[in-house]
């Protein structure tokens, strides 16, 4: 891909924000957007993870005796991956990095960032310098499009480098 190459899923605007009380605009924000959807992106990867999914819903049901097993292996497995099955919209403003998808959104201020992880595929952003195990639960999971993933996490880097209370993993 080109530096110059345009970009297919991410808009890049500036826009104006107004105060309430005031008729004038006071400053200007820029505005990162992005959407994307794995499954749908990664279709032979899909195949196989719902191969792998059936194919252990089918083992637990063997194993233990039983359809409902098989139906909450599955289910399970499903949930655990919601991420990769379903699309994700994800916003990036002067304040916060919003992660808008099927169950909710979830908003993270970019002055609360103290962890940081990603390469062109997605990754991490946490409000704890060292993130746990469950750190996916409680920091911001980030996905990039296959595409445009390279160009995305220069992008969203910058914005955040541009907070101080950033630091920068290796």
């Amino acid at each position: 891909m080109t530096p110059n190459a345009p970009l297919r899923n991410v808009r890049l605007a500036v826009i104006l924000l107004l105060m309430p009380s005031c008729s004038t605009p006071t400053h200007q924000v820029a505005l990162l957007e992005w959407r994307v959807w794995p499954a749908r992106e990664w279709p032979r990867r899909t195949a196989l993870a719902i191969v792998i999914i059936a194919g252990l819903g089918v083992a637990s049901a063997l194993l233990l005796q039983s359809s409902t097993a098989a139906g909450v292996a599955i289910g399970a497995m499903l949930l655990a991956n919601i991420r990769f099955f379903l699309p994700s919209s994800y916003r990036v403003d002067t304040e916060s990095i919003t992660l808008t998808g099927m169950f909710g959104t979830r908003s993270l201020a970019l002055s609360s960032i103290r962890f940081r992880r990603f390469d062109r595929f997605g990754g991490l952003l946490a409000e704890r310098l060292r993130p746990g195990p469950f750190a996916s639960l409680r920091g911001l999971p980030v996905l990039f499009p296959r595409h445009d993933g390279e160009l995305l996490a220069k992008e969203l880097g910058r914005c955040l480098t541009s907070h101080s209370t950033i630091e920068t993993t290796p």
